[in-house]
């Protein structure tokens, strides 16, 4: 009898405006983190109905719910989408990333983790760390896990480029023991 075969994990799709060096480097670094299988997938473009004239960004909700039409019959468990445009929500100015909780898609904006901060412009490594923050935190949002209050997690809720960067790659005690228990369940091959 042959072992069913596990689909792949996650699927990082990028816009066309992200290089394919930083998508194979969030890739490698969700697998680090994870040991979840990550596809690479051909880039694509972002909704243009999502798009708000007057702001100049695109509204997070609409683009999440072009990517769950896009997920809803793919083999992956999870699509993680990274663009260079800057992501809105009604009620905040700017947002780095958004998931469903629970969900199959999450996305994350580049545009702000590469904006200088205080005159300091940002080094190819620093945005490089700051988007793998960003796409794991929210990556873990579709398996579950929620915003944390013990600090340095990395599910600690963001909002400010400095606290970002204070943040390590790790989670909290909690948090570690929720992922530990989740993370079997995905591992383990889909029934045929």
């Amino acid at each position: 009898m042959d072992m069913p075969q596990r689909s792949q994990d996650v699927a990082l799709l990028p816009c066309r405006h992200v290089s394919l060096d930083m998508a194979h480097f969030l890739a490698r670094r969700i697998s680090e983190f994870s040991a979840l299988t990550v596809e690479v997938l051909a880039p694509w473009e972002l909704p243009r109905e999502a798009f708000h004239e007057l702001r100049g960004q695109y509204h997070v909700g609409l683009v999440l719910e072009a990517l769950e039409k896009m997920s809803a019959e793919e083999s992956y468990r999870r699509l993680v989408a990274v663009v260079a445009q800057d992501l809105f929500l009604p009620i905040f100015t700017h947002v780095y990333g958004e998931a469903r909780l629970s969900g199959r898609v999450a996305i994350v904006s580049l545009y702000r983790l590469e904006a200088a901060q205080d005159g300091v412009v940002p080094t190819r490594q620093m945005i490089r760390e700051r988007a793998a923050k960003v796409v794991i935190h929210e990556l873990l949002h579709t398996f579950g896990l929620t915003h944390c209050r013990h600090a340095g997690c990395l599910m600690q809720p963001v909002t400010t480029i400095p606290g970002l960067d204070s943040l390590h790659i790790r989670l909290c005690r909690s948090c570690a023991n929720l992922w530990s228990t989740i993370r079997p369940g995905i591992l383990s091959p889909k029934p045929p």
